[in-house]
């Protein structure tokens, strides 16, 4: 299973450095940039020559996805140019957790919001087949946003679109602040195709992983290995101390990923 981080583009010869396989970075940081910082940009994240594999962070409120101010033509030409530009980088995911652009009024018709998405997510899967990228749905914990909170209604609106590049990511932080057991998501890891883990704090702020978190990524990366999950798994956390924190996630999923190995072998499947 490759290890992966989802970090800001400075920090990317760092996460080479620290031995991870791949990189996530920040939708809305490449978003940021004109045309001509991006050209300048794009040559710098390519040049420490490790991979990224996919954006994070889509969008915030700046972009609604769903909801009473949401406009097609505003996130549809978001989406062209974010697209575009993960071309350029050879990036083969693209997730949509947003829980910015996802907040809907508490009187909106949650049934209308979940069309909304459907369409929006149609509709990106369709643009994003044209570059061979994957558009990733993310569950969020209700502490976080108040739409699509649960890995199962997720799965079942990805089952609904049934688009080849339509697949789910699961994120664990997520899953579990909304009450979730591993167990609940077992059904819907023949759409899952990429993790995300960090390590969290009572106020909910997620860090990189430390050595307390060991016996929970133990449990995670058993309970992956029983369903046959082994692709990619990345840890997102938004913790400016990277550069003194990031280096220790990956021996620890390492660690764990060789416990898990021997408790429970499995035949392996293709890795993105």
């Amino acid at each position: 299973m490759n290890i992966g981080c989802c970090i800001a583009t400075k920090d990317i010869p760092l996460a080479k450095e620290f031995g991870y396989d791949y990189v996530e970075l920040s939708a809305k940081e490449i978003m940021k940039m004109d045309t001509e910082l991006w050209k300048i940009k794009c040559k710098e994240i390519l040049h420490p020559g490790i991979p990224v594999l996919g954006f994070s962070a889509f969008a915030d409120e700046q972009t609604p996805l769903i909801g009473p101010s949401a406009q097609e033509e505003v996130w549809s030409a978001y989406l062209d140019i974010l697209l575009e530009r993960a071309s350029q980088l050879h990036i083969k995911n693209m997730g949509i957790g947003a829980p910015k652009a996802r907040m809907i009024p508490s009187e909106y018709d949650y049934g209308l919001a979940t069309r909304e998405m459907e369409y929006f997510l149609y509709t990106a899967a369709r643009k994003a087949s044209s570059y061979d990228i994957t558009i990733l749905y993310e569950a969020l914990h209700p502490k976080e946003c108040n739409f699509g909170n649960h890995t199962q209604e997720c799965y079942q609106t990805v089952q609904h679109i049934h688009s080849p590049n339509l697949k789910l990511v699961y994120d664990v932080y997520h899953a579990i602040n909304a009450g979730e057991q591993y167990a609940d998501s077992r059904m819907c890891f023949d759409e899952i195709r990429h993790v995300h883990i960090n390590s969290w704090d009572q106020g909910l702020q997620r860090y990189f992983l430390f050595e307390k978190d060991l016996p929970y990524v133990k449990d995670l990366c058993v309970f992956l290995q029983s369903v046959g999950y082994d692709n990619t798994i990345s840890v997102e956390a938004f913790d400016a101390d990277f550069p003194e924190t990031g280096a220790a996630s990956v021996s620890i999923i390492r660690e764990a990923l060789y416990e898990a190995e021997i408790k429970h072998p499995l035949s392996r499947t293709p890795s993105l």
